[in-house]
C-alpha cells in the first residue's frame, strides 16, 4: 500500500460553554478491535491531525482534564476525513447539598 493509498484523520475540539478551542486536550485513534494507533496533542487553536492511516474503521477517545471525555466512532477512513467540531463539556461536581429557603 503506498503513501497515495492512506488518509488523514482531522478536526478541532472545543468548549462550548465557554465558546473557546481547546488547546492541549489528549486525541487517541484506536482501531476497530481497540488498539491504540496513534496520540496527539490538539494544537494552538483545538486542531487535531492524524496523517496517512490506512483504510480502514476508527474511533477517537479524546480527553482533558476538568472535561468529561468522548468517544466518537465508528468513523471510517476510506478517503480523507474531517469529522467536523467536537464539543468537550467541563466536568461539574455535584453538589450534596442545596442553598435557599422557602417562605
Amino acid at each position: 500500500m503506498g503513501l497515495l493509498d492512506k488518509y488523514f484523520v482531522a478536526r478541532a475540539v472545543y468548549d462550548p460553554e465557554e465558546d473557546e478551542v481547546l488547546e492541549g486536550a489528549t486525541v487517541t485513534l484506536r482501531s476497530s478491535d481497540g488498539t491504540r494507533e496513534a496520540t496527539i496533542l490538539t494544537d494552538l487553536i483545538g486542531d487535531f491531525w492524524f496523517e496517512r492511516q490506512d483504510p480502514r474503521q476508527y474511533s477517537l477517545v479524546i480527553e482533558k482534564t476538568g472535561y468529561v471525555s468522548k468517544t466518537i466512532g465508528p468513523i471510517h477512513a476510506s478517503a480523507d476525513t474531517n469529522v467536523g467540531d467536537i464539543e468537550l463539556h467541563q466536568a461539574t461536581q455535584a453538589c450534596s447539598s442545596s442553598s435557599g429557603s422557602a417562605t
